[in-house]
C-alpha cells in the first residue's frame, strides 16, 4: 500500500510572528525590570517618567502575547498528531 504524502508547506508570517513574539516576551520582562511594578526577582525602580511607560507596555503586552503562543500552537497540534499518529505524539510531548 502506498501512501500519498503531500509536500509540506512552511508557514513564514507563523514563523515570523513566533520571533516577533519571543522579542515580545524579553522586552516584557525587561521592562518588568526597570517599570515600577515589583513582579521579578531583579527590580530597579525608575526615577521617572519612563517608569509608567513601561508599566502601561507590560499592561498591554500581557494581555494579549502568550495567548498568541497558545494559539500557534493549537495550531499546529493537529498537523503533528496526524504525522506521528497517537503513540508518537504523546511520546514527544
Amino acid at each position: 500500500m502506498t501512501v500519498l504524502r503531500l509536500p509540506r508547506t512552511r508557514l513564514h508570517y507563523i514563523d515570523n510572528l513566533r520571533t516577533a513574539l519571543t522579542v515580545l516576551v524579553v522586552l516584557h520582562h525587561v521592562a518588568v525590570t526597570y517599570g515600577t511594578i515589583p513582579a521579578w526577582y531583579h527590580f530597579e525602580r525608575a526615577r521617572d517618567a519612563s517608569g509608567l511607560a513601561l508599566d502601561v507596555f507590560v499592561a498591554v503586552n500581557q494581555a494579549f502575547f502568550m495567548g498568541f503562543f497558545f494559539l500557534i500552537a493549537g495550531m499546529s497540534t493537529p498537523g503533528a498528531h496526524d504525522r506521528k499518529g497517537g503513540r508518537g505524539f504523546l511520546r514527544t510531548a
